[in-house]
């Protein structure tokens, strides 16, 4: 089972979990940014990015809903919420925005980059 499903269902009431998940599975940067303004209280804590950071560790391939996230999917989240947390939302997405630009790639793309490249579709 999925290090991240296998959290949430062993602290279905962990609303930090499930708002992470959100942000995650959110389709456009748009939606991300909906969430992530939505959910600020719980996702712009320490918490939120020592969990991040911690799956991340253990397993740094999430399941999404149309595979597994990738690598640096999970990072740009995570400079996402440490420079959100730090200094403010519009600077969270510059830094996180940065990391992808150093990738050649937008946040869509990072998602499943390796599954696109070994399907020979980027």
């Amino acid at each position: 089972m999925p290090l991240v499903d296998s959290f949430l269902q062993s602290n279905p009431s962990s609303a930090l979990v499930r708002a992470l998940k959100a942000l995650l599975d959110a389709p456009s940067k748009e939606a991300a940014n909906a969430v992530l303004i939505r959910d600020q209280a719980l996702l712009l804590t320490s918490p939120a990015v020592q969990l991040l950071y911690d799956l991340h560790k253990e397993n740094p391939v999430f399941p999404g809903p149309e595979g597994f996230y990738d690598p640096p999917y999970i990072v740009y989240h995570h400079a996402l919420l440490t420079n959100a947390h730090m200094y403010g939302i519009p600077r969270g997405w510059q830094e996180a925005d940065k990391f992808a630009a150093k990738q050649g790639k937008t946040r869509e793309q990072l998602r499943y980059l390796v599954r696109d490249l070994s399907r020979g579709f980027l």
